[in-house]
């Protein structure tokens, strides 16, 4: 998966920043779901059953993480220029 700026501040600054809890526990279930799925454990759906999710809402969250997946690979794969308005970020 190509690293960009986005992913840098996701990974290390925007899963600290003042988030509400919830939004962060996604994110994060979200980013290592995306990155690393053999690596979730029941501590991270515990993270997002503590929040009320039920199964339905976290496969929602695991379907949107292997969508960003699957649309990052089409977009290298296809050689995609990136749109001048993420090129910024």
């Amino acid at each position: 998966m190509r690293r960009t700026r986005w992913w840098r501040f996701i990974t290390r600054s925007g899963a600290r920043c003042d988030l509400p809890d919830q939004t962060r526990d996604i994110l994060r279930f979200a980013i290592k779901c995306g990155a690393t799925p053999e690596r979730l454990g029941n501590d991270d759906f515990g993270s997002l059953t503590q929040h009320g999710l039920d199964n339905g809402q976290i496969l929602e969250v695991i379907a949107a993480a292997a969508m960003a997946v699957y649309a990052t690979i089409i977009a290298d794969a296809t050689i995609l220029d990136v749109d001048a308005m993420f090129a910024d970020m």
